[in-house]
């Protein structure tokens, strides 16, 4: 199953996703932002 960044938008396995936020990442880096930009 493919799944798509929250942060940048790319397509990857989800096997190699990283999830947070109820969202999946390319990269723990992206994770992060993701967190960040999230915030009020």
């Amino acid at each position: 199953m493919m799944v798509v960044c929250a942060y940048c938008g790319v397509h990857l396995p989800k096997s190699d996703s990283i999830s947070g936020n109820g969202s999946f990442y390319c990269s723990e880096v992206h994770r992060q932002a993701g967190k960040v930009s999230q915030q009020p």
